[in-house]
C-alpha cells in the first residue's frame, strides 16, 4: 500500500493503469518481504489477463524509476514504536497513535509527509484529542525526532490537517465538536515553536 501511495503522491496515473500499478507495487513489495513471491505468470492471471507479463516487467521498472529505487523506507509505525523504546510511551497513547495513522493512510494528501512527520503529527494529536497535555512527552518525542523548527512547523501542519480530518469524521458519526480539537492543537503547539 506504502508503495502505491507513494507513487500516486509523485506521479497522477491514468485509470485504466491503476491495476498494473497496484500489481506492480504488490510485487515489488511481496520481492522485498516474503520468502516465495509471487510469479508474474500468477499475478497476470489474477488479473484476468488485463496486463501481460512484459508489461507487469516494464510497469516494475517505471515504478522503481519513479521512487528513486527507495522502496523501503521505514514507516510511521516503526518510528512509533523506536519513540516507544526510548519514551515509553503508555499503551492507550500508542493504541490511539496506531488508530490515527490507520485514519492518515485513508487520505491521499497525507502521502506527501515523511513518515517521521506522520508519526509525530499523530502522536501530538493523540494528546490533543485525549486531552494530554503531555509537554515533556512532546518535547522529548521532538528532540528525538527534528533538527529545526521547520520541521516541528510541518509537523504542526500535518496534526492540524489530521486532527481536521479526525474532528470531520467524529462529527460525521456525532462525537466531537470539530473547533474544539483545532484549537486545543493551536495551544499545544504555540508552547514548541513560535513563527510558523
Amino acid at each position: 500500500m506504502t508503495l502505491f501511495d507513494r507513487v500516486t503522491a509523485i506521479k497522477e496515473l491514468p485509470h485504466d493503469c491503476l491495476q498494473l500499478v497496484a500489481t506492480c507495487c504488490l510485487l515489488i513489495s511481496c520481492k522485498i518481504n516474503e520468502r516465495r513471491p509471487p510469479s508474474l505468470k500468477r499475478l497476470v492471471f489474477l488479473s484476468d489477463g488485463s496486463f501481460s507479463e512484459t508489461d507487469l516487467q516494464t510497469m516494475e521498472k517505471c515504478v522503481l524509476t519513479v521512487l528513486k529505487w527507495k522502496i523501503n523506507d521505514p514507516t510511521s509505525l516503526e518510528f512509533i514504536y523506536a519513540l516507544d523504546q526510548q519514551l515509553s510511551l503508555p499503551s492507550y497513547l500508542l493504541s490511539g497513535v496506531e488508530q490515527l495513522l490507520i485514519l492518515m493512510s485513508l487520505k491521499q494528501e497525507f502521502c506527501r509527509y515523511l513518515p517521521s512527520v506522520k508519526a509525530m503529527a499523530a502522536l501530538v494529536s493523540c494528546m490533543t484529542i485525549q486531552r494530554q497535555g503531555l509537554p515533556s512527552l512532546v518535547n522529548e518525542a521532538l528532540s528525538l525526532m527534528t533538527r529545526s523548527e521547520e520541521e516541528v512547523c510541518i509537523i504542526e501542519q500535518c496534526s492540524k490537517n489530521l486532527l481536521y480530518l479526525y474532528t470531520t469524521y467524529e462529527s460525521n458519526v456525532g462525537h466531537s465538536n470539530p473547533s474544539t480539537c483545532a484549537d486545543v492543537a493551536n495551544k499545544e503547539f504555540s508552547h514548541y515553536v513560535t513563527g510558523c
